[in-house]
This record gives structure tokens, sequence and C-alpha cells, in this order.
């Protein structure tokens, strides 16, 4: 058995409750085996505790998360079950002096390099707030932007998507980020709720107060009828108190998702 120094039991100590959040990806708690599956990334978290190299510059998170998802996989691999993955690209987190996990504006942005969109883990809220500000205070080419970039798409393909360039998308992007971290910080924004955000389980919810269902109906009907989009049936809507409800899965093809439907409102001038 592998004897830890007191670090490396302090990393293990901090960050068990990371384990479970990266195993919701591929088990769920009411499997029979999930237990074992916890056990098994309890061992990759160990093994990045005493690997671990903060010389090398990688937040122990990171380092974490690869180790974790290996000695999972690892066994998927040997027993031959199928994961329950969320079609997201490897999770990168952040940790505080506490071993919380903090989603930063700067987390969730995907850049040239193709940056990892990170799943939001232990404060859901901050996803949330930022999603919300970035509908409600952002004018509508903006939005659909920074939505089509944490959906998965780079810079060249949303310019080449929006008939743009990509140096106008780099700014665009740039100065949404700046301006989301301040809203942040801000605690004397006004009231907007023209979109009320929700997201709770693996899932976001998303109510639009402002627009109708007809003008609401013809863009989604437009947005299904694209190749790009025909694959992609997560989605669901509903009408609440004359009011739209979209709810989807929380992952990167859901904001592409949601990107190319404001672009549609954009196209229809709603």
């Amino acid at each position: 058995m592998q004897i830890l120094n007191k670090r490396q039991e302090e990393l293990v100590l901090k960050n068990q409750k990371f384990v479970y959040y990266l195993l919701k990806r591929y088990r769920r708690e009411s499997d029979n085996d999930y237990d074992d599956y916890a056990q098994i990334g309890m061992v990759g978290l160990i093994k990045a505790a005493v690997t671990f190299d903060e010389s090398k510059g990688t937040k122990f998170s990171t380092y974490a998360a690869k180790c974790i998802n290996n000695e999972i996989k690892m066994q998927l691999r040997k027993t031959k079950n199928i994961p329950i993955v969320i079609p997201m690209s490897q999770l990168i987190n952040s940790t505080d002096s506490d071993g919380d996990y903090d989603v930063t504006i700067e987390g969730i942005i995907r850049d040239e390099d193709a940056i990892d969109f990170i799943e939001e883990l232990s404060k859901m809220e901050q996803l949330q707030t930022t999603i919300s500000n970035l509908l409600n205070y952002f004018t509508r080419r903006n939005i659909i932007i920074f939505l089509l970039n944490i959906g998965g798409m780079n810079q060249q393909q949303i310019a080449s998507f929006i008939c743009i360039s990509q140096s106008y998308v780099s700014r665009i992007i740039n100065k949404i980020t700046k301006e989301l971290k301040q809203y942040e910080e801000s605690e004397a924004l006004l009231q907007n709720d023209s979109y009320k955000v929700t997201i709770r389980d693996s899932q976001i919810k998303i109510i639009f107060n402002e627009i109708t269902i007809d003008d609401f109906s013809k863009a989604l009907a437009n947005l299904c009828s694209q190749d790009s989009s025909k694959r992609f049936k997560e989605f669901k809507v509903t009408s609440k108190n004359g009011n739209i409800e979209v709810s989807l899965p929380l992952h990167e093809r859901s904001f592409e998702f949601l990107g190319r439907l404001f672009f549609e409102f954009e196209k229809l001038n709603i």
C-alpha cells in the first residue's frame, strides 16, 4: 500500500469529492458498480497526489483529472463496460486554498488552441450567473459569438459562419470575457429578466420572456432544418405561463445549438 506524506494526504483528503464529480460522466449513482468505480477513481487521485510535480506549472486539479479519468477508463476497457459519457472535452478545473472547485470566466473560454470547455462542478451558480449575464446584458451578435465559442467552434469557424473576420471574433471574445468578469464582481447591475437561466442536475433551462411562441417556432424550424442541427435532438421546448422554456443537457453541443438558435433570431429580426 502506498504511504502518503502529509502534503499528499492533504491533496487526497481535500479533493475526494472531485472523484465523484468526474465519475458522473461514466456512472450513475444507481448503478450496481458505482461504488467500485468510485474506489478506482480514488486510486487515480492517490496516484496523482504521489506523482504530482508542482514545478512543472500544472495545477493539481488538471493533473488529477487526467489520472482519475485514466484509471476509470482502464477499468472500463477491462470489463468492456460502456461509459455514460457526456460529449464534452476533458475536464479541467482549478482549486482554491480550501480545495473547492471554481469555474471562472476565463475557464469557459475556448481560444485558438482549443482550450477545453469546463464542466461546472461545485459552484454551479457561478456558471448560471455567467450565462444569465451574457444573455441579458450583451448584444445579440456578441451572444451568438460567445455561445458558439464555448460550444466548441474555434474563432475561424465562427468567423466563417457569421461572415465576419477572425480578428473581429477574437476582439469580441476578449471584450466579452473582460466585461463578464466585471459583471461577476459588480453588485450594481440593473435587474434584467429577458432570459431566466437555471442550471441544475446537469441540465440548463432558459426561459425566453420576451419572444413570442410564433417567433420562436419560426426560428426553431429554420434551425432544425439545417444539417448541422439535425443530429442534435436532446433539447426540450415547453410553454410555461405564455413563455418559452428550453431545457438542454449541460455540454458543449447545447451551447453551440443555442448560438445557432440566437443566430436565427437575428436573421428573422426577432
